[in-house]
């Protein structure tokens, strides 16, 4: 066997330790040796210890109101009086041992999985050349260069990205389990001194300064030059589809690379924060994050995706709406907000801890919920005492007849248990029943059956200087326009995995809330930064800027990102016309755009609650592209659409060339383009007997050649 293959068993059999609680003090650290020297190491730990979260959650228990949950629970129950306790269990308490074989074998099954496709991956490969087939010429070079480029320069040779690493004290050793709070991402006493920020915050010229100046202060100390600043085109597709979700119109680009104005680009964000289409786009990447695409769950993705448009339609506040939704009551009919918890409160309130803190905290916390963190200070007691805040809820359905029409009529709601009081219990791996109370940072709440537990989760997840929901969602945002945040993944905050900025960090957070919390600021510094503002093109003067080789972000460059599969559809829709070829009224038009999305996320495989949404390039995904009817619409000479609006045009043949380029790839086409494209017309005139059929039918080509690029589908 391999050292590789021999490091990678040496990897699974500690995890699989971990798991069950037997890592010896000596395991321990060498788990945290071989997480750190090798990103592929992390990347199977993260996902071996998600798939065990997930499976877990299919084996809480506890009291559902829901009949069907009711079954599922009980089938997962066995006596109380084989389980040891430490404390004694309320009445009605049904203890679950968590090790059963069914549970063993699916796990084994799946990791066997993990492990396969882990074990034949070729380490050399990059998700990146999936799409370089289809890259049209001018990508591909590029590609080829860098590829070249890289060859000169061995893996084993490029310098790391020079970070100072965050060393976590832990100032808690006194204190006993159930006291200590959730791990916080923002605790750092390495911290440098914080500069003072005036109460209504620091002006906009000042924090981009600050950005400015820290990004280039990283890559002075690490000896790199950053890529140019990026063309006018490739601004503005960027901007236009981080921002808006869509590729800018034909006219729009036209306008866009012909103003000389110094300012233009700061115009267009601020044009982009205030058109409807950002709110679509805004409300429709939470919506997906927070509920997912699931069908069984749109009812609850509706609502909650009309409270998300109400919100971003407003730009209310960040914390205000993770208040609202942690906090939620009711129907969806009378409270859009809970949709959120309503789709996830069930299990124990397992899955609505893990993506609460996941989404709100930027803490990954699923794992913790059987067993202790294996080398950071995450307690297996601080998942339950998070837990504890959302346990107290509980969905209950009302059916009632419509006396209109005679149906039956179901809702679900949110109801809070105003006779919950005292801790809830959770079992740990030697099968006791423990007591979690709701603490949360330290902080424990009242457990009397008075308090709301969810609302004053709410308000302390807001409170301070710094919460810890400001960080996350800092983080988050900038992972959105530059295809990294300062941690990868963006969801597992904390010491073990420190940001590769701390301080430009902290800063943005602690600007973001004095900003009360305002979305759209914090979007307009990132968009206008000198780094935002640069090519995604690598140079010789950077090459060791390439987090996609498990490298640290140095954001010297804006980093290749794939359209998600509403981007792609929204961008087709602008490249083409048919949104306003269409005929039908708006539920209709709807309908059509749901169903052909649904057919698209499928392929994408990606209905779950999962934010890489990615176009991959496969050959599946390029034929739905290729071969759907919306692409055959397009490319029509029917006057509704723009090709047919185009072709009937009185503009000379160069113009319809460029015109096709601009919908398509927001940029003129090349000289070299042009030289290939006069030549194929010309050729297919000459040999037809319907020349004008030929002219057409080969401008269809074109198009269709730029539509289906891979340049089309990347954010670059």
């Amino acid at each position: 066997m391999s050292t590789t293959h021999s490091g990678q068993t040496e990897l699974l059999k500690m995890m699989e330790a971990a798991c069950e609680d037997r890592l010896s003090a000596e395991q321990v650290v060498r788990l945290e040796e071989l997480l750190t020297d090798s990103e592929k190491a992390r990347k199977l730990y993260r996902e071996y210890m998600l798939l065990h979260g997930m499976l877990y959650w299919d084996t809480a228990v506890g009291s559902e109101t829901d009949a069907e949950l009711s079954q599922t629970s009980s089938a997962c129950t066995i006596p109380a009086a084989t389980i040891p306790t430490t404390s004694p269990a309320p009445a009605g308490l049904k203890p679950s041992r968590i090790l059963r074989s069914a549970w063993i074998a699916g796990l084994v099954s799946a990791l066997a999985i993990i492990v396969g496709v882990f074990l034949s991956a070729d380490p050399s490969s990059s998700s990146s050349d999936e799409v370089t087939a289809n890259m049209s010429p001018e990508l591909s070079a590029d590609r080829e260069t860098l590829a070249e480029n890289q060859a000169e320069t061995p893996a084993a040779e490029r310098q790391p990205a020079k970070i100072q690493a965050i060393v976590a004290v832990d100032d808690t050793a006194d204190l006993t389990p159930s006291q200590k709070p959730l791990q916080n991402a923002n605790s750092n006493p390495a911290e440098k001194e914080l500069q003072e920020i005036p109460a209504a915050g620091s002006s906009d010229p000042t924090i981009l300064a600050y950005v400015n100046d820290e990004l280039h202060s990283n890559w002075v100390a690490n000896s790199i030059t950053p890529s140019p600043v990026a063309e006018d085109s490739e601004w503005l597709r960027r901007v236009h589809l981080d921002l808006i979700g869509q590729i800018p119109t034909a006219d729009e680009a036209a306008e866009f690379l012909a103003s000389n104005d110094p300012r233009k680009r700061e115009k267009v964000v601020d044009t982009l924060l205030q058109r409807p289409e950002f709110i679509t786009n805004w409300s429709t990447i939470w919506a997906n994050l927070m509920v997912g695409r699931n069908p069984d769950r749109d009812e609850y993705r509706t609502a909650l995706t009309k409270y998300l448009r109400d919100s971003f339609r407003d730009n209310r506040p960040w914390d205000e709406m993770v208040a609202a939704v942690i906090a939620a009551e009711g129907s969806v009919q009378d409270n859009q907000a809970s949709g959120f918890l309503l789709a996830h409160v069930n299990n124990q309130a397992v899955p609505a801890t893990a993506i609460a803190s996941r989404l709100f905290l930027g803490t990954n916390v699923q794992c913790t919920q059987c067993h202790d963190h294996p080398f950071n200070d995450s307690k297996q007691n601080q998942f339950w005492e998070l837990n504890s805040f959302f346990k107290q809820t509980e969905k209950v359905v009302k059916r009632r007849r419509d006396p209109s029409t005679g149906n039956m009529l179901q809702t679900v709601s949110l109801v809070t248990k105003r006779d919950a009081e005292g801790p809830t219990f959770f079992e740990n791996r030697q099968g006791r029943v423990q007591p979690a109370y709701p603490i949360y940072n330290g902080v424990k709440v009242d457990e009397s059956a008075g308090t709301n537990r969810r609302q004053e989760l709410a308000r302390l997840l807001a409170a301070g200087e710094k919460p810890q929901i400001a960080e996350a969602f800092v983080n988050r945002t900038w992972k959105h326009f530059f295809g990294f945040g300062f941690t990868n993944p963006v969801d597992d905050m904390g010491p073990h995995n420190p940001p590769s900025h701390p301080e430009l960090l902290d800063r943005l957070a602690r600007e973001f809330v004095a900003s009360g919390y305002d979305q759209k600021r914090l979007m307009r510094w990132i968009c206008l930064s000198d780094a935002y503002g640069r090519t995604s093109r690598l140079t010789e003067q950077n090459q060791i800027d390439n987090p996609e080789l498990g490298e640290l972000p140095l954001f010297s460059r804006v980093y290749v990102k794939s359209m998600s599969a509403e981007q792609v559809y929204n961008s087709l829709l602008v490249a083409t016309g048919v949104l306003g070829a269409q005929n039908g009224s708006w539920e209709e038009i709807e309908h059509q755009r749901s169903q052909w999305l649904q057919q698209f996320i499928h392929a994408y495989e990606t209905e779950e609650n999962n934010e890489d949404t990615h176009f991959s390039g496969t050959i599946a995904q390029a034929l739905m592209l290729m071969n759907g009817e919306m692409i055959e619409e397009a490319i029509s000479a029917k006057s509704p659409t723009f090709f047919g609006k185009l072709m009937n045009s009185k503009i000379n043949d160069e113009r319809k060339v460029e015109q096709l380029a601009l919908s398509a790839l927001t940029r003129y086409p090349t000289d070299r383009e042009m030289s290939l494209i006069r030549k194929m017309v010309a050729q297919n005139v000459a040999n037809s007997r319907n020349q004008k059929n030929a002219y057409t039918q080969s401008l269809q080509d074109v198009f269709w050649a730029y539509l289906n690029s891979s340049e089309f589908v990347l954010v670059h």
